[in-house]
């Protein structure tokens, strides 16, 4: 049986029943508690569908305004936050970070904003074992306080000699923009992008606010029924590579406001898409991954949480996908699946 809400806004729209059914099998093959897919081209949405519940022991039905965990989608916002800057001649690209990011000892070699945001500074990503980033339950009012978390951690590889995917980096980014804005990620966050959204749909999350918006969160398990998480943990530590939430819709308007030119300027746009060197086969650039079909992504994975978005400037189409249940989920093929029935 389908719990969708699914329907066009709009002009000409693509096969809605098939979207609606290959999103809801979707989410039957992949034990997926609940979760929210929304396409929207040229500001115009053109295909929207919330399913499964919000909150299962409660037996609250998806809807369309509920707000997911961004997990690793935030480095996009981030990005796109930190190239605004530059556009208005905050800081380079190519600046030395270290002059604006004193907990960085004496002798650490040089390292960019543009290492951090495209993973080429040479700093760490999670570790197996003894990782006190592992799991965070304690609230960091800024970045700098952030920094506490990775004191005395070391480069895993020269900045600038090889691609090494880092949420840590991302911190060592925001404490860089803090210092530059003279004021916390959050509000520097919400400056530059999280305008673009309406109010509320995109935002930090900030576990001591409440929103009756926010879904509950759960872990995919194989072979059983995906388990409640009881614990939300706190992601302030790292707001800028993984710790904003938002619902389909205010993604979407900031995916579009970019492809528009709203946020940035062409040559801004053509800054924040270029793979770096180092990146390989990820085609990674800042923030973003580029697709050899000239389309942009980026996945997101932390508990409670898979998040993917995809943004072709060529058609001016965004492709949201949010949903609560964490785990082995593909959630980005359904993106690119999505976007190519709505092309």
């Amino acid at each position: 049986m389908l719990t969708a809400i699914a329907f066009a806004i709009l002009g000409q729209a693509p096969n809605q029943a098939d979207i609606t059914a290959h999103i809801e099998k979707f989410r039957d093959d992949n034990r997926i508690v609940g979760m929210s897919v929304l396409a929207m081209r040229d500001g115009k949405v053109i295909y929207q569908g919330a399913f499964g519940h919000r909150n299962r022991e409660a037996k609250e039905l998806s809807r369309i305004d509920d707000l997911y965990r961004l997990g690793s989608v935030s480095k996009s916002i981030t990005a796109i936050a930190a190239v605004r800057m530059v556009e208005r001649s905050e800081f380079r690209l190519d600046d030395d970070a270290r002059k604006f990011i004193p907990e960085l000892a004496k002798d650490h070699p040089m390292i960019t904003p543009r290492q951090l945001l495209s993973h080429t500074a040479g700093i760490r990503h999670y570790r197996p074992l003894g990782d006190p980033t592992g799991s965070v339950y304690t609230s960091y009012k800024t970045a700098a306080e952030a920094m506490k978390l990775l004191k005395g951690d070391e480069l895993i590889a020269e900045p600038g000699s090889k691609y090494s995917y880092s949420t840590h980096g991302y911190t060592y980014m925001a404490r860089f923009m803090e210092s530059i804005a003279k004021r916390p990620i959050d509000s520097v966050l919400r400056t530059h992008v999280f305008g673009e959204a309406s109010p509320g749909l995109l935002d930090v999350e900030w576990i001591r606010e409440t929103k009756p918006q926010r879904t509950a969160l759960y872990n995919w398990a194989t072979g059983k029924e995906s388990s409640l998480i009881e614990r939300r943990d706190d992601n302030s530590w790292k707001f800028a590579g993984g710790g904003m939430e938002a619902n389909v819709r205010g993604l979407a308007q900031v995916g579009d406001a970019l492809l528009a030119g709203r946020l940035l300027s062409e040559r801004g746009r053509r800054e924040l898409w270029t793979p770096s060197r180092q990146s390989g086969d990820t085609r990674y650039a800042l923030g973003f991954s580029v697709g050899t079909d000239g389309t942009v992504n980026h996945n997101g994975a932390q508990p409670g949480c898979r998040a993917a978005w995809l943004l072709d400037p060529a058609t001016k189409t965004t492709v949201v996908a949010l949903c609560n249940t964490s785990g082995n989920i593909p959630i980005g093929a359904l993106v690119q699946r999505v976007y190519q029935m709505v092309k």
